[in-house]
């Protein structure tokens, strides 16, 4: 059976855009892991709401990008309820500076990136807790200029370790 050279020409384009396509996910797919190795964790797993504890995030960029973070900025406090995480809400650490976008290179450790006391308000009963936070792939002019754009890095990636809040 001879092909006519019109089915050999669609076939070999198809074959092209299907390379064309795979290669293009592989970047998506590599894109998308290149901050699975960013290690945001608090010093203990547990805390007591009776002795007041100080809950302390620090976060250890082990990928090969740099990621950025608005210090001192919000942070969200999540809570499991009936097997969902629950937005609690944000709450900004504070100081007596301006925020400004904080790079953290490949290989750099950033401490106190949270910090919250267990007799906080927003920390009503025990429970399964974990902090989230407002990380970017690039940087971005906080003052709206053109700088670049924000890129938030997706919510897997932005999240600390889990930890429990008892009595």
């Amino acid at each position: 059976m001879q092909l006519s050279s019109t089915y050999g020409f669609s076939l070999l384009i198809a074959c092209l855009m299907l390379s064309i396509f795979q290669s293009g996910c592989d970047l998506l797919s590599q894109n998308s892991n290149d901050f699975q190795n960013l290690i945001i964790q608090t010093e203990k797993e547990t805390y007591s709401k009776e002795e007041n504890e100080l809950i302390t995030a620090n976060i250890l960029n082990e990928s090969a990008e740099a990621v950025f973070i608005t210090m001192p900025g919000p942070v969200t406090l999540d809570k499991k309820i009936d097997g969902k995480w629950e937005n609690l809400g944000r709450w900004y650490i504070t100081a007596a500076i301006a925020p400004r976008l904080v790079e953290i290179a490949p290989e750099e450790f950033l401490s106190e990136i949270a910090k919250l006391n267990t007799d906080d308000p927003i920390i009503e009963e025990t429970g399964l807790y974990r902090f989230h936070f407002s990380m970017y792939s690039s940087k971005f002019d906080m003052a709206g200029g053109e700088n670049g754009s924000k890129s938030i890095l997706p919510l897997k990636f932005r999240i600390s370790n889990t930890f429990y809040i008892s009595d």
